[in-house]
């Protein structure tokens, strides 16, 4: 009997599913193959080109974490659509709050330049005020006698 073997690295998932494809692909044998025979192709497929300091893995803990790895991307792959819709409808949330701080800063711009013209407009009359009492007391200063 033997032990568990060393857990699965990385590469060698990704090997497992590049032998998985690769068998599942091929032209000349394509479906018309047992799940044994499938499994067993898969399996010289994977032990051939792992790392050769790696373990050699037997047919059934290859089906095993396959069936692991295959249940992930079904899990995943089911998880996309939620988090996309979720992802899209805080998208809109932040589009409608952008567009809400930029009508915000559209009014404060109509709103400021309204209070400039009005400014504008008390300055242009206290101008106007101005020299007319500055045209007016040099009118009345003229005509005031001068005492010598």
């Amino acid at each position: 009997m033997s032990g568990r073997s060393v857990n699965y690295r990385d590469d060698e998932d990704i090997i497992l599913c590049q032998a998985y494809i690769e068998v599942s692909q091929d032209p000349i044998t394509g479906i018309s193959q047992t799940s044994d025979r499938f499994w067993a192709r898969v399996t010289i497929i994977f032990n051939n080109s792992k790392n050769p300091s790696y373990t050699d893995r037997g047919q059934r803990s290859l089906q095993c974490r396959y069936s692991d790895i295959d249940a992930g991307v079904k899990r995943l792959v089911h998880s996309i659509p939620s988090s996309m819709s979720k992802v899209e409808e805080q998208r809109a949330k932040d589009v409608d709050k952008l567009k809400a701080q930029n009508e915000e800063v559209v009014e404060l711009m109509r709103k400021t330049a309204k209070d400039r013209k009005h400014h504008f407009e008390i300055q242009e009359k206290e101008f106007v005020f101005e020299r007319t009492r500055n045209a007016f007391e040099s009118t009345k200063n003229a005509d005031a006698p001068t005492t010598n």
